[in-house]
């Protein structure tokens, strides 16, 4: 099956590929780094000032729905050092990030996770810094 086009800021990629860079050094997350490397290279990179609203970037907190378990989950992506699991903020090396990054309110994933693959549909932005006109996170 043919993967759907993302989008991903250019602010964003920088960051990521550092963090790719990093976690290479020291052989840490190697199969999701993998994945999080394949969804940047195959990305449409645009400026912070022209991602749609209703991407998945960095910091945004994102409600999705598990499609096999009918479970709606949300979660706000960040980078390992801000993952805070009382407040559902999930790291962008986790499967489940890493599946949701640069995809669209509506669009659905098929994704790879420890427990098997599971398709996954991404229901609502409810925070976007560049939508919000934050630039920095």
């Amino acid at each position: 099956m043919k993967r759907k086009s993302i989008m991903i800021t250019d602010f964003d990629k920088a960051r990521l590929l550092k963090l790719i860079q990093l976690h290479k050094l020291r052989k840490k997350n190697t199969e999701n780094l993998a994945k999080l490397e394949e969804e940047l290279n195959r990305a449409i990179v645009v400026l912070q000032t022209n991602i749609p609203n209703n991407t998945v970037t960095l910091n945004s907190k994102v409600r999705y729905r598990i499609l096999s378990t009918n479970e709606e989950k949300t979660c706000t992506i960040v980078f390992p050092h801000a993952v805070d699991s009382n407040n559902d903020k999930i790291s962008i090396l986790s499967p489940i990030a890493t599946s949701l990054i640069g995809y669209s309110t509506g669009d659905e994933i098929d994704w790879e996770v420890p427990g098997g693959k599971i398709r996954i549909k991404v229901l609502e932005i409810l925070y976007q810094p560049e939508a919000s006109g934050d630039f920095t996170q």
